[in-house]
């Protein structure tokens, strides 16, 4: 009985064995298959390596949208001030240029290569040759961090590149925009030196980003004071904002850069942009024609179409204005408390600090509600055609 019981316990033993086996043949196979799939993978890398040139370390160019995050981007900014020369441009301190950016969360991004910055550059250059006035804008990432962790370049190094694209631009239009990417983390005296290095090499706009919206407005203006009067032949170009909402504070920081120096805001038409938006455009150009006596400079911005293309770009988009959006929400203008609506009836001055008219609404809005008073309720009586007798007649129908 015992040697039946270890006869069939080696059966039983050997079939596992075999079973074993088995599992090991089809584990072998799909090695082997997996091998294969990667030669395969290996071949088509090959072909587009020969394809294309070897990468390089870091490369200041990108295809820039509203983000600039790659670090070969390249940003096209296209002015239509026909008015405005370039002489007159950098002689001028009481105007505020706008600079409006299309394009997507990424923009539309360019080959990588030895020569990347140099192909890009120049098919931008061919592009704006019709163009009445051209503009070509090309930056790099001048923070530590960045430098560091995603451009793996020295400080020399990224200084050299910055030069060399400053350069080459030049050989396409006399209007060079250079931004130095997340500048407001930037080491300021870092930035004094590749700002002066560029405007040797021909940048007529030096652009200072608040690329991840980490400043706030007080730090903002002091500190475009302080880079305005470090960097060599600073009072020579137009100094730059480009603010992201990160915080909420694109708008004001951009304001507060326009205090301290800048003559151009890059901003966006409903606030759109990466991550939480950039500065909105119509919020700066109605706080700078509102405040005058603050700002000191203009536009010359249409504003009564500041409500019409926000719709348009809405639609374009399929994102919706929130109703409380300043300027262009359907709120912006509208009253509901009693209070306010009594003093809007006497003198719209009492609480609308500009028009509704002005920035392209049909009028402003009384809205009927429980927290309205009998004025409003007397003036939309009147506005539809209703005739009371008595104050007793309309304070009952109240």
């Amino acid at each position: 009985k015992a040697a039946q019981q270890r006869q069939e316990g080696f059966v039983s033993h050997s079939g596992r064995a075999a079973q074993r086996r088995t599992a090991n043949i089809r584990q072998r196979g799909a090695a082997t298959q997996r091998h294969g799939d990667f030669q395969l993978f290996a071949q088509r890398a090959q072909r587009v390596v020969r394809q294309r040139p070897v990468g390089h370390r870091g490369s200041p160019s990108t295809f820039h949208g509203t983000g600039g995050q790659s670090r070969h981007d390249l940003a096209l900014e296209d002015h239509h001030e026909e008015e405005e020369r370039r002489g007159d441009r950098h002689r001028r301190r009481d105007g505020l240029d706008l600079v409006a950016h299309a394009g997507g969360a990424d923009g539309l991004r360019a080959g990588v290569g030895v020569d990347a910055e140099a192909r890009d550059i120049r098919a931008a250059g061919e592009a704006i040759a019709p163009a009445p006035r051209k503009r070509i804008h090309t930056f790099i990432a001048t923070s530590p961090i960045h430098m560091e962790k995603k451009l793996r370049m020295t400080p020399d190094e990224v200084v050299e590149a910055a030069i060399k694209a400053v350069k080459l631009a030049r050989e396409y239009t006399d209007d060079v925009e250079f931004s130095a990417e997340d500048a407001l983390r930037s080491d300021i005296d870092f930035l004094a030196r590749i700002f002066g290095e560029v405007i040797k090499a021909g940048a007529t706009t030096l652009n200072v980003p608040d690329t991840v919206g980490y400043a706030v407005p007080k730090v903002t203006e002091a500190f475009f004071r302080e880079l305005i009067a470090k960097t060599p032949s600073g009072d020579k170009v137009i100094w730059s904002a480009h603010c992201h909402n990160d915080l909420g504070m694109a708008v004001a920081n951009s304001l507060a850069a326009v205090l301290g120096g800048a003559r151009q805001v890059e901003c966006t038409i409903n606030g759109l942009g990466e991550r939480a938006g950039n500065a909105a455009m119509e919020e700066i150009v109605m706080a700078v024609k509102t405040r005058k006596d603050v700002f000191g400079v203009e536009t010359r911005v249409d504003a009564t179409q500041i409500v019409p293309g926000s719709k348009l770009v809405s639609t374009i988009t399929g994102y919706p204005v929130q109703p409380n959006k300043a300027v262009v929400g359907a709120n912006a203008f509208a009253h509901a408390s009693g209070i306010h609506q009594d003093g809007v009836l006497k003198a719209r001055d009492t609480y609308e600090i500009m028009r509704a008219e002005d920035v392209g609404w049909s009028n402003n809005k009384i809205v009927l509600g429980k927290l309205s008073g009998r004025n409003a309720f007397k003036q939309r009586l009147q506005d539809l055609g209703v005739q009371m007798e008595s104050e007793s007649e309309i304070n009952n129908a109240f």
